[in-house]
């Protein structure tokens, strides 16, 4: 059984590609990162999380994805 990380950066990214995806977000819970994949540049750029990212959905429309909001605070005990 493949990992969902080897599902994420080898069968999905190659799918994605293949259907003209042109960017997609590969978010890892375990090392609190995001990776910004885009089909115009193969290389994966990390994102840290406290940046927020500008996402273009459409010519006239755009998103902002606050990565940090992904991952629950640590709480001390």
């Amino acid at each position: 059984m493949m990992s969902t990380q080897s599902n994420d950066r080898g069968f999905k990214q190659t799918l994605y590609r293949e259907q003209g995806v042109g960017t997609y977000l590969i978010v890892d819970p375990i090392g609190e990162t995001v990776q910004r994949i885009q089909r115009s540049d193969p290389a994966c750029v990390s994102i840290a999380t406290s940046q927020a990212l500008q996402l273009a959905v459409c010519e006239t429309c755009e998103i902002e994805v606050e990565p940090s909001r992904f991952f629950p605070k640590h709480r001390k005990a």
